[in-house]
């Protein structure tokens, strides 16, 4: 059940902003039997948003058609608008703080794929299916801009929660596709990655560079670069342990 949401349109993004849920793990899921492909509803309705829904949110405004990832609205009009398209999604797995700071102080550190297993991140169906899909919007075959495709438990049908992030879209494409690869979201912390699994062996492969001044020596990974997301996730300790302390009431 949303609570209550507000609808924004800037930076290139339109989105919906949902009252979190209360965050529960799974008791246990085996990645291997999970069902990480789209449905056909929810296939439906990104392609809706993207052949209905952007043109008209795009309206003949040149600098929000461009802010969206498109040349501009000469990309919307009359026939052109056959070329809009979306591509395979990945599935998005989001993580929170709460949990990442509970796993970090665990000795010794149980596998980093319970930190996917939240109730949010997937739907309570005899095969877990993701809640969360992120569809490339293509135009003429190229990736120019996003849409998110939600349902949470309580929902009976999926729900765009937001178009746009077209330099996000286009990082995640460029270095990996689904359904070899999903996102791995931490929110709190502004952070975002495609993740791998193969068995129990969880990797995190980094779409933009990211630079850890406060490390002796200090560390700068470049974007494409592939490694065990245990070691992402202990590097992010300090970061996590910050913002926890920045949202705790004072």
């Amino acid at each position: 059940m949303i609570r209550r949401w507000r609808s924004f349109i800037g930076g290139g993004l339109l989105f919906l902003l949902v009252q979190p849920f209360s965050l529960y793990a799974f008791d246990s899921l085996d990645f291997r039997t999970a069902q990480l492909a789209p449905s056909q509803t929810s296939e439906l309705t990104a392609k809706l948003a993207a052949k209905f829904l952007l043109p008209k949110v795009v309206g003949n405004s040149d600098k929000l058609a461009r802010s969206l990832g498109f040349s501009g609205i000469t990309e919307f009009a009359g026939t052109q608008l056959f070329k809009l398209d979306v591509g395979p999604p990945f599935p998005v797995f989001r993580i929170g703080l709460d949990r990442l700071i509970q796993w970090q102080l665990q000795e010794p550190i149980p596998s980093p794929i319970g930190l996917l297993l939240e109730e949010a991140n997937f739907l309570r169906w005899s095969v877990p299916v993701p809640a969360w899909f992120l569809f490339p919007i293509t135009y003429s075959g190229q990736v120019r801009s996003s849409v998110s495709i939600a349902m949470t438990a309580n929902e009976q049908t999926w729900k765009i929660r937001q178009i746009g992030s077209p330099e996000k879209i286009r990082q995640l494409t460029n270095h990996g596709v689904p359904p070899a690869y999903f996102v791995v979201e931490i929110p709190a912390l502004n952070r975002y990655y495609l993740g791998t699994i193969t068995g129990s062996d969880f990797k995190i492969k980094h779409v933009i560079e990211e630079q850890f001044p406060d490390s002796i020596p200090s560390i700068v990974i470049l974007a494409g670069f592939e490694e065990s997301a245990v070691n992402v996730f202990k590097r992010l300790q300090s970061e996590a342990g910050k913002a926890y302390q920045d949202q705790a009431p004072r």
